[in-house]
């Protein structure tokens, strides 16, 4: 194994059972099977293997693989944590340049200047071999060429009083300076590891190895490490992304490989689709050209982002992020990681870094449009986390660049861009630019207005209307519901969506016309029931659960009636029984929001009856039941549903019940 060749060269035991995990995961990682690697780490990260050369060495090794996993947090913990036991160890340098390598990658490239600059006396200093030696210059490498590409070639490094014999004495060096010395001395260890491997009888990878490391790409990961020293900002802008020389390097075989993923993906063939492009990716990392892999990589998230694994999509798209160097791909790379990261629930914020990124690497291409609707991406992130007034500046410039109508037809981008209206709205509306926020989605709405597609229309004017009671708008959402629901009238795949229009509307009219609300209730109430009777069994469950939800809504609307409002509630008691129980059969899931409203319904109907009857007798052994239920049944969330039962159980006035 060559992860074992290269430690014994920089003087680990090969018998060390913790060196020989760190070899093992080495070289799983090297053939990105990442999963297994961190397997074969694990018993060193835990602490359970130990000795002179770990658990540093798979500390260092770990980082790349735990970013391109998605496991963020863990990769800082073991840099932190690394990085605190090997520094200054001179025997330790191989792990340092690995820790170079993850801030030159990860983010916090300044945190690397600074970590280099505490160990600028090991860039002539002799190493214990010329593995290490060249593992640690590596990370410099990397972390110099990062620096360089953002602009940053004259920031001083401080240089210790005697750096040796091929460095100016005492003086400052700039990133750029020492970016041309590291990377002589790296190329001319390369060429001597590669005699020594030749001597081995060894085919000659080390090489190839460096390759592959020095033109890795940045992560796009949202790290922001405090560094204790300031390192002064450059005065001007960075410069366009230099694409690599190896981009466009040929693997035979791998095109013909494409073609046929493609083939396959437009012939609806996607069970077939995923193992083709996972045979890309290992045939590309085998080949030592991983720069091959990032097409694959990149379709492959969103293969299985639209299959529902969203996790997995944003692995994937990090993955390509990192291997992409040609510019021709590296913004699409970035807007997939983007995507990938903004319909993973709690993680929408970290969108906001490779939606811009794939922003500027579009305009520096002169790609306006693809530009504009990446910054677009970013504006959502950017307005998702309250960052509402650098959200809109996006807005305005992107719709700007994106006025012409070609942009704005439903099989173009119409759709995508309606959906960022929509944002752009709630941007403004949330706020207090009311008349421009009722501006947008005016205009949004002549925009789709000319649409031959009624279903985007319909999609359109549903998420304008939810938008706009979001935002305490009630009767332009009032309207829009009534017009979502004019377009639904007649479809019965639309059916549930207008009850739900018909419901939402009816809330926002009660205040006002409390007749009309109770009428639009009572028109979605109809429509379900007319629909359960021509449906077949099979179907009428979910229709029921809808028919349920209804008639508990309406006596919500209703309560101060009580006798309309006890029938309501006893129906939707009734029906979100019915369902509960036949959703249980069907898949065997108890969903949470279906027993919530189910306690709700309980509770209603016990207070309607209460009042009614004045002896809470009945209620309280129909709650008491329910509370029993739920908490034999013990779903997640159902201990919340039972404390709050127990609570107003408790709250009911006492009587024979009680007893």
């Amino acid at each position: 194994m060559f992860e074992s060749w290269l430690g014994a060269q920089m003087g680990r035991d090969p018998g060390c059972t913790a060196c020989a995990r760190h070899a093992e995961g080495a070289e799983a990682a090297a053939q990105r099977h990442d999963e297994q690697a961190l397997e074969l780490w694990e018993p060193v990260l835990a602490g359970d293997l130990v000795c002179d050369h770990q658990p540093h060495g798979v500390y260092g090794s770990a980082l790349m693989v735990l970013v391109r996993q998605d496991r963020l947090d863990d990769a800082i913990h073991y840099h932190r944590h690394g990085y605190r036991i090997a520094r200054r160890k001179p025997r330790f340098r191989a792990a340092i340049g690995e820790h170079l390598e993850f801030c030159a990658l990860a983010g916090p490239e300044h945190r690397g200047l600074e970590l280099l600059a505490e160990h600028a006396d090991w860039l002539t200093e002799p190493a214990p071999g010329h593995a290490a030696q060249a593992e640690f210059l590596t990370g410099a490498s990397v972390l110099l060429a990062r620096l360089v590409a953002l602009g940053h070639a004259e920031l001083p490094v401080p240089m210790p009083p005697s750096p040796g014999a091929h460095m100016p004495t005492g003086e400052e060096l700039t990133v750029g300076v020492l970016r041309g010395f590291v990377d002589a001395e790296l190329d001319s260890l390369a060429a001597r590891i590669g005699r020594a491997e030749l001597e081995a009888g060894r085919e000659p990878h080390y090489a190839a190895r460096l390759r592959m490391r020095r033109l890795r790409q940045h992560s796009l990961a949202p790290f922001d490490l405090a560094t204790r020293s300031t390192i002064r900002e450059p005065s001007h802008e960075p410069p366009p992304y230099a694409e690599p020389a190896a981009a466009h390097l040929e693997v035979p075989g791998m095109e013909d490989l494409y073609a046929l993923t493609d083939m396959l993906y437009q012939a609806g063939e996607m069970e077939e689709v995923g193992p083709a492009l996972r045979q890309v990716i290992d045939r590309s990392v085998a080949a030592k050209a991983p720069w091959y892999a990032a097409r694959a990589e990149m379709n492959l998230s969103r293969l299985v982002g639209a299959e529902g694994d969203k996790a997995a999509a944003v692995r994937y798209a990090r993955a390509a992020v990192m291997d992409c160097v040609d510019t021709r791909l590296r913004g699409a790379a970035a807007l997939t990681l983007a995507n990938a990261l903004w319909e993973l629930d709690g993680r929408e914020a970290e969108a906001i870094l490779p939606a811009l990124e794939s922003a500027s690497m579009y305009a520096a291409e002169d790609r306006n449009a693809e530009a504009a609707m990446a910054r677009l991406q970013g504006a959502d992130a950017l307005a998702y986390v309250g960052r509402r007034s650098g959200a809109v500046a996006l807005y305005q410039r992107s719709f700007a660049e994106l006025d012409d109508d070609e942009y704005w037809h439903p099989h173009s981008q119409g759709r995508e861009l309606a959906n960022h209206s929509l944002q752009y709205a709630r941007a403004l509306l949330q706020s207090g630019e009311e008349a421009e926020g009722l501006a947008v989605l005016d205009r949004l709405g002549r925009r789709i207005a000319a649409w031959e597609d009624g279903e985007g229309r319909f999609e359109v004017t549903v998420n304008t209307a939810y938008t706009l009671r979001d935002c305490d708008q009630e009767q332009p959402a009032y309207e829009a519901f009534l017009r979502a629901a004019d377009l639904a009238e007649g479809d019965p795949d639309r059916l549930r969506t207008r009850v739900r229009c018909l419901r939402s509307a009816a809330w926002l009219i009660e205040g006002g016309d409390r007749r009309r609300a109770v009428e639009l209730m009572d028109l979605a109430g109809s429509a379900l029931v007319l629909r359960l009777n021509d449906e077949p069994e099979p179907n009428r469950g979910e229709l029921r659960i809808e028919l349920a939800e209804t008639h508990l809504q309406r006596a919500e609307l209703t309560r101060d009636r009580q006798r309309h409002a006890l029938q309501d509630a006893a129906a939707a008691y009734a029906g979100l029984r019915q369902g509960m129980e036949l959703r249980f059969a069907q898949d065997g899931s108890r969903p949470f929001g279906l027993h919530r409203r189910l306690a709700d319904a309980a509770l209603l109907l016990g207070e309607l009856e209460a009042a009614r009857s004045g002896s809470p007798r009945s209620a309280v052994e129909r709650l008491r039941a329910l509370a029993r239920e739920l908490e034999a049944a013990g779903g997640e969330g159902f201990a919340e549903i039972v404390k709050d039962l127990t609570v107003r159980i408790d709250g009911f006035e006492p009587g024979d019940g009680r007893a």
